[in-house]
């Protein structure tokens, strides 16, 4: 799994994360679903082993935050829930 920040679409593979920053200047993490289609999803998961949560941002974020709708290129799909590990 690879982690970037990147500011633009990069050649990422299905699976990849990467970070991009909200209009509130919070940094959340996504993960790519498909290149072809240039989609990604909000990147928080369950870990069923550990019985922890990691979430795609800060835990320590409160209010309002706006999932960036083309994040490094990649179009958000809203549809896809959180994911357990």
């Amino acid at each position: 799994m690879v982690l970037l920040t990147p500011t633009r679409a990069l050649a990422l593979n299905n699976g990849d994360t990467f970070t991009s920053y909200t209009t509130e200047g919070i940094s959340m993490t996504f993960q790519v679903i498909s290149t072809t289609d240039m989609t990604c999803r909000v990147y928080g998961y369950y870990n069923s082993s550990t019985s922890s949560y990691t979430p795609a941002i800060d835990n320590f974020t409160s209010g309002k935050v706006t999932i960036p709708s083309s994040p490094s290129g990649y179009k958000v799909d809203h549809g896809i829930s959180l994911l357990t590990i």
